[in-house]
């Protein structure tokens, strides 16, 4: 099961979707809010995320399952696992959980960082992508990926962002504890010379947050990797 990030839809695990659905069974879907799913959601938290990937896995009627979520996604397959329970096999985070980045941790440090897109959803967007790609990255890729995130629905995505920082202080700590023996991450390496936090978590080097998007075999075979020591 993919689950994408924030702003972003099912379309961006074409390329996961192509290679895994020659083996396995494959199910992505669009997060509330997100590419065709419509939503009147006032807030769009991590916790109603995970009840809809819950619900999409209980209506295929999935019996096992790896839960792979990138970025934001990452929050949202451990809430749908606390819902799931012995059924998932394995968590997969994508450049989430274990990475440099700092999320804000206090109310006024959340609306400082928000504050920017609220003001230009579009423009702020743009800026904080520029830093999430490396010089070698596909100006093709990096252009799609903008494109998509910049016009993304800006009450959707200043809700979800409040909301993915809001769930980070306030469970990631105690979540990362409780998943730790199924948890598994694929996190980017932008200079090559990162080390991983820990035995579970992968590196692919020269890439920045958009690993699976722009540097697809790279991560596919990381992916099936953990998979089969899983399954």
């Amino acid at each position: 099961m993919f689950v994408h990030c924030w702003t972003c839809d099912h379309g961006f695990w074409d390329a996961q979707v192509d290679a895994l659905s020659r083996g396995h069974r494959v199910v992505w879907l669009d997060l509330a809010g997100h590419g065709e799913s419509g939503s009147r959601r006032a807030h769009y938290s991590m916790e109603a995320f995970g009840e809809d990937v819950a619900a999409v896995v209980n209506v295929v009627g999935a019996r096992h399952v790896v839960l792979v979520g990138h970025s934001m996604g990452g929050p949202v397959v451990v809430e749908a696992a606390r819902r799931l329970g012995d059924r998932v096999v394995a968590i997969v985070g994508v450049d989430t959980f274990y990475t440099a980045f700092r999320y804000p941790d206090s109310d006024a440090a959340i609306d400082a960082f928000v504050a920017p897109f609220e003001r230009d959803f579009s423009g702020a967007t743009r800026k904080m992508l520029a830093t999430m790609f490396t010089p070698q990255a596909d100006p093709a890729v990096v252009a799609d990926i903008t494109g998509r995130f910049s016009g993304a629905d800006p009450a959707v995505g200043v809700s979800a962002m409040r909301e993915l920082f809001d769930w980070n202080r306030k469970h990631a700590a105690a979540d990362l504890r409780r998943f730790a023996g199924i948890l598994y991450n694929i996190n980017a390496a932008p200079t090559g010379r990162e080390t991983p936090a820990n035995d579970h978590v992968t590196l692919i080097s020269g890439v920045g947050h958009f690993v699976a998007q722009v540097r697809p075999r790279a991560f596919n075979a990381a992916l099936l990797k953990i998979i089969g020591q899983r399954w």
